[in-house]
């Protein structure tokens, strides 16, 4: 056949496919940054599966999940996003390497990064505020565990070296050497009870029964209905030998005159 290989197929329609071709090629090299899903879980760390359609056996990827040391995610197996890729070799920072990484592109499937994306699945809670929600509650605490709040599905416990404030079952316990309340009024709907000394600088008013089993010792005390006593000492005196001043006494019917102030 005559006719040169330019004959048969034009420069102007060779070329661009060419072209086409290198640069689907290179782009092929690059980093890919394709949807996919956890498969386990290793601290920061996670295994990867892609989520795409390829003719191809696509491998798990490890790969750092896309977080601070200061905030932790709860990814789980399961979770879906997107692996991002560096322009570098990550091992050196996160673990899964070391050294410094060289000035050349790692493997299109080198130096990716796992992302978490959003759902249109997920309930909205409130969005005016930040949510911080996952199967076990939410954890903050200190580097060095001096301070610590848990919020889980059993309890909320506070703790601040050795003070602790826990919910839990429906009671608040509070363990501390010492609890101050400052507040203009306190109201109490319930039983109250003390197990220890209590001391009260003010006045107080109980408008249902109190028992205490303990000694009481105050200034001033009115007592409106019935009192039951086991020992009663008045002015440094007990109540069944008490002193009185001179003068003239009824004891119901009777009257009992003492003249000098003494016992009566």
């Amino acid at each position: 056949m005559s006719g040169s290989i330019n004959t048969k197929k034009p420069l102007n329609t060779s070329l661009p496919r060419a072209m086409r071709e290198r640069i689907l090629d290179g782009k092929f090299i690059d980093g890919q940054e394709w949807p996919c899903t956890v498969v386990s879980v290793a601290g920061a760390i996670v295994t990867i599966t892609f989520n795409v359609a390829s003719e191809f056996t696509l491998p798990q990827v490890i790969c750092p999940i896309a977080e601070s040391r200061y905030v932790r995610l709860p990814i789980r197996a399961g979770d879906q996003g997107v692996a991002m890729a560096a322009t570098a070799r990550l091992g050196g920072v996160t673990g899964l390497g070391a050294g410094l990484a060289p000035i050349s592109e790692p493997s299109n499937l080198g130096g990716l990064v796992f992302v978490p994306l959003g759902n249109k699945a997920w309930s909205t809670i409130d969005p005016d505020a930040v949510v911080i929600q996952a199967p076990n509650g939410s954890k903050i605490l200190t580097d060095n565990g001096a301070s610590e709040i848990i919020v889980d599905t059993n309890q909320v416990k506070i703790t601040q070296g050795d003070v602790t404030v826990e919910i839990t079952g429906g009671v608040v316990t509070v363990t501390a050497d010492h609890v101050v309340v400052n507040a203009t009024d306190s109201t109490f709907n319930g039983d109250v009870i003390v197990n220890g000394d209590a001391t009260i600088s003010g006045n107080l008013s109980v408008g249902v029964n109190a028992a205490v089993a303990g000694a009481v010792s105050c200034a001033t005390m009115a007592c409106v209905g019935l009192g039951s006593f086991g020992s009663l000492t008045i002015g440094g005196h007990p109540y069944l030998g008490h002193i009185h001043s001179a003068g003239t006494y009824h004891a119901g019917s009777t009257q009992i005159i003492n003249q000098s102030g003494g016992v009566v």
